[in-house]
């Protein structure tokens, strides 16, 4: 099944909250905003591998 066909959830969160993942166990924090940008800090077992979205895709774009 893909991500297209799973309905998103929408949080609002500010600095210092937290989004918890229960399995397997992964904490994202919004440590700050500043003007449209987030930053995140993101706590996750080692053999998960945590990517962005446009070097995901341009990874893909660059396979033959």
């Amino acid at each position: 099944r893909g991500m297209e066909s799973v309905m998103p959830l929408v949080l609002n969160r500010r600095p210092g909250q937290k989004i918890i993942l229960e399995r397997p166990h992964i904490e994202i924090t919004v440590e700050s905003i500043v003007g449209k940008t987030a930053r995140l800090v993101i706590k996750a077992p080692k053999h998960i591998r945590i990517l962005r979205d446009e070097l995901v895709r341009r990874t893909q774009a660059a396979k033959p």
